[in-house]
């Protein structure tokens, strides 16, 4: 500090070399400002990472029902509203063999570190959780609990092929020429019942370390412990269950939105690539992940439509069946039916 002149003493080659710095400053951070935020997809092989990427932005990246397709970390190019503002990294799959799982958890922990958020997918109808808790820890064991903090508040966890977790028929919903598919109550509690467990095995352990952060569009006025504010950002350290949200929002009423932002970002998303289903949740939770100005970027994004629809004729195909009799005869066709 010692080197520093008042402003009355510099002379006319200190203020022009100040004037630099100064717009060198100002075009790096809109060069920061203007680089896309980063969101990598990890989890085991077979759940379903590049076809829910394909679902959510359009892409065609390979994928295969008796195979491994991801072998090294894909870039995914995306056009269209997101270009340019979003990138996303598909990884290989775990769980293949030993040898090449230890490659992949060594790049799963570099693209850790470099990204913004990190979806975590896990097929839905799955009830063990030891592989994936292994990895994870496995990953995250180089670092201390600052750091292990920092790094599982990125993570998102994703409960893929919902729609294969229960046998009960889904229900189609028809808007016109396009459809949303939805859950019956069964299905719903059980996918609700699920993410409450992966909620608590993989994310409450983790609680004391992490911190929750949100956009600040309410005026916020809530002065208790946990919380930390700012003129646009709300904090909350630690874990937020569902209870505590509920308590929350009943004494904070006003507040009801952002608490559930807060909350959001320990949620477990179940969703389905195959029938668009909670995509546009699954979206919404990654742009308040990514944070203030995810939101400026994709504020546009999250008035438009649904990620959830798809074309009725398309859905209903789903669900296409015949019957015929013992010689063969077609006595009904689901497809020849008007509606």
């Amino acid at each position: 500090m010692e080197n520093v002149k008042p402003l009355k003493e510099m002379n006319a080659e200190d203020v022009q070399a100040a004037s630099l710095l100064f717009k060198e400053a100002l075009q790096q951070a809109r060069k920061d400002a203007a680089k896309p935020l980063v969101v990598s997809i990890m989890g085991q092989t077979g759940v379903g990472k590049s076809s829910l990427l394909n679902k959510l932005f359009h892409t065609n990246l390979p994928t295969s029902d008796d195979q491994p397709c991801t072998k090294e970390i894909t870039p995914v190019h995306i056009d269209g509203f997101f270009k340019d503002r979003l990138l996303f990294y598909d990884l290989p799959g775990i769980g293949e063999a030993e040898e090449p799982d230890a490659r992949y958890l060594e790049q799963y922990r570099e693209m850790l570190l470099t990204s913004d958020v990190v979806l975590w997918a896990i097929h839905a109808d799955n009830r063990s959780i030891t592989f994936d808790l292994q990895a994870l820890n496995k990953i995250i064991a180089p670092f201390n609990d600052q750091q292990k903090g920092v790094l599982m508040s990125k993570i998102t966890l994703v409960l893929t092929k919902a729609d294969m977790i229960e046998p009960d028929p889904w229900i189609l919903i028809k808007l016109e020429q396009e459809a949303m598919f939805q859950p019956q109550s069964k299905t719903q509690d059980l996918l609700a019942r699920k993410a409450q467990y992966y909620q608590k095995s993989f994310i409450r352990p983790f609680g004391h370390l992490l911190t929750s952060e949100t956009y600040n569009d309410s005026n916020f006025t809530i002065n208790i412990t946990p919380f930390s504010s700012s003129q646009f950002i709300v904090k909350y350290n630690g874990f937020m269950d569902q209870g505590m949200l509920t308590q929350f929002k009943q004494q904070y009423p006003q507040q009801s939105a952002l608490l559930e932002r807060l909350y959001s970002n320990y949620q477990v998303i179940a969703c389905s690539a195959h029938y668009r289903y909670n995509l546009t949740q699954l979206m919404l939770v990654i742009i308040n992940k990514l944070g203030r100005d995810a939101i400026a970027r994709f504020s546009d994004f999250v008035k438009q439509g649904s990620l959830n629809c798809l074309p009725f004729q398309q859905g209903r195909s789903y669900y296409n069946f015949v019957i015929v009799d013992q010689g063969g005869r077609k006595l009904f066709d689901l497809k020849d039916q008007r509606l």
